[in-house]
């Protein structure tokens, strides 16, 4: 599982409860470390590794909250600034000049002011042919470092005259201080401050205001878990299953007993250690170090960071492939995954035939994807366009699933196989008496129909996107609203036969039940998350081992992204967006109070002198009918 890191910015939150310096210290004291090892390659030439190493650098250090590191706050973004100007350089050396251009930009968002990353992006433009944008660059340059030699010869070379330092000598900030030759190796060090810098120190206490109007953190009672290096996306996944009684008692229902040392159920006890675990409210902070082993994990995976969609995922394959194995319905599919069909038809048919030609597909999906480059603006918005979504598919072979049977019984016969043979006979009967046998090659229109919702709907926000032109990844940063209550019948289209027929009279209300937040840019950042675990309207926010109470206006503001630049709320904004259905009388569908932990379990964690657990109140949740 490799999965990108997500830069953490220019983002201050308040502080929860006071971390301990030498935590920090250590972390840095390993990314300078890291960070020299890449200077060692620039300085060989050796610009590949050295960028590998710059990159691993960014990751360690994104590791790094900010409430953890706050007293050293500048420090991190003075040096998160020299690793992107480092990345930079490494690229532009490479000839890689659209990627240095998005490092240079992505050092700008957090000091705007940056000397070298200011002349770089000049030169990068100067190397892409925009002209214009590389001397403007410069110029800006010398409005703020006007003794820049390097500014200025380029200025030059465009063609300005020899008198560049007395048209901007004037124009010098106060406090800005002259500089070396920025074309020369990258960065060995963090040291320095610039004026952007200044004012972040200065205005540390206001940027914490707008984040959270102003309220102070108070603590809560709920167990968080410790952040082992990067792991906030594990922990956010954790504090879904935590909360979900009916997820958790699905996980406590697999036999995990015999002490299995590898494999998933190796992976389903370490879950069911942990959020027995997370059960006991005395506890300072539970570890997931047994969960991360249980993975086959190293001490340099903690500070690898994945996607918490996918990690979710991979959880729940885990869960579900323990219920198989034990002759159990594989239940927790049902609980998250979405059906969807998929129905394709012949764009422009010219014959009868083509026109006659229908195939229908049923699968899963998780999660629903919301792409914020197409869907601005918010949830209902973007669900409405996506109702009988249609997508044109180029070079689509309608005959390929006819074909492919033909193809495996001839192997099959060939190979003396009489069941497989038998199979395929059957497969090829179905889609001749079917109708569905194809008619080539053609332009195929689907349609993306949703037939029902899961009684736990997930969406991901889409925020990181690819851009072809650069080769690089980006951000968005716009606004983008969602409701506490959503109402799903708009996007779905209910099916009158067929396996999904039964679910047509199933409520289609949504409640929210939390938030997972990313807090960076395209580069790194951190995860927390936000839950409302019970029927109250009560929030609960969980940054790692750090639990507080929120209240629900700024939960969802902080949520919603958008704002300017040089905004903190900026690079925060939901990922995931996690939904419990309801009916019109409320959370009565299927009431599942969370079952006790496995006592082979309990057991093991009172030999080691653990408290007694104390469960939190439970919710409600909507299951399919049966469970």
């Amino acid at each position: 599982l490799e999965v990108r890191v997500l830069n953490e910015s220019i983002l201050i939150m308040p502080n929860v409860e006071a971390p301990s310096s030498d935590r920090w210290k250590t972390r840095f004291e390993l990314v300078s470390k890291e960070k020299d090892k890449g200077n060692d390659l620039f300085k060989a030439g050796d610009y590949k590794n050295a960028f590998k190493q710059y990159e691993k650098s960014l990751k360690l250090l994104n590791a790094i909250s900010i409430e953890e590191a706050n007293e050293a706050f500048p420090q991190k973004q003075l040096l998160a600034v020299n690793l992107l100007n480092n990345l930079a350089f490494t690229c532009f050396k490479s000839e890689k000049f659209s990627e240095s251009l998005e490092h240079c930009k992505e050092a700008l968002r957090t000091d705007e002011t940056n000397e070298k990353a200011l002349y770089r992006l000049g030169l990068c433009y100067k190397q892409l042919g925009e002209t214009d944008q590389a001397v403007d660059n410069f110029k800006r340059v010398l409005q703020l470092y006007p003794q820049n030699k390097d500014a200025q010869k380029a200025l030059r070379d465009a063609g300005f005259a020899d008198n560049v330092t007395n048209k901007f000598s004037g124009m010098l900030l106060k406090g800005s201080r002259s500089t070396s030759s920025a074309n020369g190796a990258a960065e060995a060090s963090s040291g320095g401050a610039s004026v952007a810098t200044r004012a972040i120190r200065e205005n540390l206490e206001a940027m914490r205001l707008s984040m959270l109007s102003g309220a102070t953190a108070r603590p809560a009672p709920l167990v968080g878990i410790k952040n082992e290096g990067a792991t906030c996306y594990l922990n956010s996944v954790v504090q879904i299953m935590f909360h979900l009684p009916v997820v958790r008692s699905l996980i406590y229902s697999v036999d995990t007993t015999g002490e299995p040392k590898t494999g998933k159920r190796s992976v389903v006890l370490a879950l069911q250690t942990l959020l027995y675990r997370m059960e006991q409210t005395g506890s300072p902070g539970a570890s997931a170090l047994d969960l991360m082993r249980s993975f086959g994990w190293d001490e340099e995976d903690t500070v690898t960071q994945h996607d918490v969609a996918e990690m979710m995922s991979v959880l729940q394959e885990a869960v579900g492939d323990c219920l198989k194995d034990a002759g159990l319905p594989r239940r927790i599919d049902d609980i998250f995954y979405i059906p969807v069909c998929y129905i394709d038809r012949v764009e422009k048919p010219s014959t009868p035939k083509q026109g006659q030609w229908r195939k229908e597909q049923l699968s899963v999906t998780f999660p629903l994807n919301i792409d914020l480059d197409e869907h601005v603006g918010d949830l209902e918005s973007a669900l409405a366009a996506m109702k009988d979504r249609k997508d044109s598919i180029e070079g689509f072979n309608t005959s390929f699933d006819y074909e492919e049977w033909q193809r495996l019984l001839r192997v099959s016969h060939a190979q003396g196989d009489l069941a497989r043979v038998e199979e395929c006979l059957r497969k090829i009967r179905e889609i001749e008496d079917g109708g569905n046998v194809g008619v080539g090659t053609h332009v195929v229109q689907r349609t993306t129909q949703y037939r029902h919702g899961p009684p736990v709907l997930t969406f991901r926000l889409q925020r990181i996107q690819f851009d072809f032109d650069s080769g690089s990844e980006y951000k968005v940063h716009s606004r983008f609203t969602f409701p506490t209550r959503l109402e799903l019948g708009g996007l779905l289209t209910r099916a009158t036969e067929g396996p999904h027929a039964a679910y047509a009279g199933q409520p289609t209300g949504y409640r929210l039940t939390a938030m997972v937040t990313h807090i960076g840019g395209s580069l790194g950042g951190h995860y927390v998350i936000y839950v409302r675990p019970h029927d109250s309207d009560q929030w609960y926010k969980f940054d790692d081992d750090r639990v507080s109470y929120v209240e629900e206006a700024e939960a969802l503001e902080v949520n919603f992204g958008g704002g300017s630049a040089a905004s903190p709320t900026t690079f925060r904004s939901a990922y995931l967006l996690i939904y419990l259905r309801v009916d019109k009388e409320g959370f009565h569908y299927g009431l599942v109070p969370p079952t006790p932990a496995p006592a082979h379990v309990v057991e093991a964690l009172r030999a080691r002198g653990d408290l007694e657990p104390v469960l939190p109140c439970s919710f409600r949740v909507a299951l399919p009918d049966g469970m």
